[in-house]
C-alpha cells in the first residue's frame, strides 16, 4: 500500500512541478529508486513461472496458501492456548493491546 501511495506522490510531484524537465527527472529518479527491486523480481518472476508449470508444484503452492489463510482465521482462538502461543509469535501473530 505504501508503494503504492508513494507512486501516487511522485508522480503527482512530477505533474506539478510544470516543467518538463524537472517532471522528467523526478519519474527518472523514481524509475531508478525501483530498478535495483524490479530486476530480481522479473528474474524471479520468469523462474517461477517455470516451476509453477508442473502440476504438483502448483497444487504445493495452493497448499501453503490454502495452509496459511486457515491460520490466519484460526489464529485468534488459537492464541487462547497457552502452548500454541509462542508458536504463533514466532510466526508473527500479535495480540491486541488489552485483549
Amino acid at each position: 500500500m505504501d508503494a503504492v501511495r508513494t507512486q501516487r506522490h511522485l508522480a503527482g510531484g512530477a505533474w506539478l512541478s510544470v516543467d518538463a524537465l524537472n517532471g522528467g527527472l523526478i519519474m527518472a529518479a523514481f524509475g531508478l529508486g525501483t530498478l535495483p527491486v524490479m530486476l530480481p523480481l522479473t528474474w524471479s518472476g520468469t523462474r517461477l513461472a517455470g516451476w509453477l508449470a508442473r502440476p504438483g508444484a502448483r497444487m504445493a503452492a495452493a497448499g501453503v496458501i490454502f495452509a496459511a489463510g486457515m491460520l490466519t482465521l484460526a489464529a485468534p482462538w488459537l492464541a487462547r492456548i497457552p502452548a500454541v502461543h509462542a508458536l504463533l509469535e514466532a510466526l508473527g501473530c500479535r495480540t491486541l493491546p488489552g485483549a
